[in-house]
């Protein structure tokens, strides 16, 4: 179609310009026609070249697509490869751990299997001796068993003495309402020939019981006990007292002489007093018949609202205040017990092995300071400086 269109163009041109001879009009249709024949083929290629171009656009899309799968895959493949290289590299420390605890397994057992050896060399021998021994000691102790029989009387306890040392001088105050302990001092001859007896408790107990009868001139009650199991019955009047050192002195009323009394330590035995040293506790707690507890000195200087007290483990219970703390060994009376301690605001709950005792060498002092050291003769501790040996 253009090139007819070129050609018609073609011969108007050429008739404008005058051109001299203008082609056969038959001669031009011929031409027209293969022209036409010419553009169809070179339509048709158009068309196959188009077709074929659009398949090659279809098929690059596949490519590059494909192309760009393929990097998907290899960064996929990259990522397996850093993860296998790193299962690897753990893969290779785990076999060395095991390498090294299998080795040191191997080492231990064999340690173990020398020990073993050694031991099953010497057990032998051991056992040899060791039935020898038991012979020879079958043999002492047959030859000893009178000495050991007459070492067990000798070792066993004296109860009599230890009752007359430890619970004779311990007494019970009670009133209305309140009960405590007390400990009696040996009793003194004076020169008329009438005997004086002191007792030392704890000033709170007298307290509370002076409260019950309203007045410091009440006698206290004071209950004594036999070894029999029987009691006797007297009182007490108030002498001096310290709420400080919660500590109490009393005069028992009438002029009888008491079998027991307590035993009072030197100055120097006092000062040697520190933790670990045994002790026995003996009271009445609860109401009950003098009780003795066994424990230790646990601390020597025990400060409570300012002041210095002993704690002990013996246990103790409500109605041991006033009681008496002895040496386990000597019976001599180291304190005088005070205070003891509770768990919990609501409902309370005594600690029996933490006990507070009032020592003996500051009561002391306080007696010769009050005019009643004469209580502590003769052979009594004499008032020293103040402080505790811990």
């Amino acid at each position: 179609m253009h090139k007819r269109l070129f050609l018609l163009v073609g011969l108007g041109l050429a008739a404008g310009i005058g051109l001299p001879r203008l082609p056969r009009p038959e001669g031009l249709f011929q031409r027209a026609a293969q022209d036409d024949a010419e553009v169809a083929a070179v339509r048709r290629r158009v068309g196959m070249l188009a077709a074929e171009l659009e398949s090659s656009r279809a098929d690059v899309e596949r490519m590059r697509r494909r192309q760009e799968r393929f990097g998907e895959l290899g960064a996929v493949l990259q990522s397996l490869e850093q993860q296998l290289s790193a299962t690897r590299d753990e893969l290779a420390r785990e076999r060395e751990r095991a390498d090294a605890e299998a080795a040191a397994r191997t080492a231990a057992e064999e340690d173990l299997t020398r020990r073993i050896t050694a031991l099953d060399a010497g057990l032998e021998t051991r056992w040899t001796d060791l039935q020898r021994a038991v012979l020879e000691t079958h043999s002492l102790a047959e030859a000893a068993s009178g000495s050991l029989d007459e070492f067990r009387r000798d070792a066993s306890p004296d109860r009599d003495r230890m009752w007359n040392e430890l619970m004779g001088p311990t007494v019970q105050l009670a009133g209305e309402s309140t009960v405590g302990s007390g400990v009696l001092l040996p009793s003194k001859r004076g020169d008329d020939g009438r005997y004086t007896t002191h007792l030392l408790t704890a000033w709170h107990v007298v307290r509370d019981i002076l409260a019950d009868a309203d007045g410091l001139e009440r006698p206290i009650p004071v209950t004594l006990y036999q070894q029999d199991g029987g009691e006797r019955h007297r009182t007490a009047t108030l002498l001096e007292f310290d709420p400080t050192l919660d500590v109490a002195l009393l005069s028992m009323n009438g002029d009888e002489a008491y079998r027991y009394g307590a035993q009072l330590p030197s100055p120097q035995r006092l000062a040697e007093c520190g933790v670990f040293d045994p002790i026995y506790a003996v009271g009445c707690p609860l109401g009950n018949d003098p009780i003795p507890t066994y424990g230790e000195i646990a601390d020597t200087a025990h400060e409570v609202n300012d002041e210095s007290y002993w704690m002990i483990s013996a246990p103790t219970y409500i109605g041991n205040s006033g009681g008496g703390i002895f040496d386990a060994r000597t019976h001599e009376l180291l304190g005088i017990f005070s205070k003891i301690y509770t768990h919990g605001n609501l409902r309370p709950t005594v600690v029996p092995h933490m006990g507070l005792v009032t020592p003996m060498d500051r009561i002391s002092t306080w007696l010769v300071e009050v005019g009643h050291g004469a209580v502590l003769e003769p052979g009594a501790p004499q008032p020293r400086a103040a402080g505790a040996n811990r």
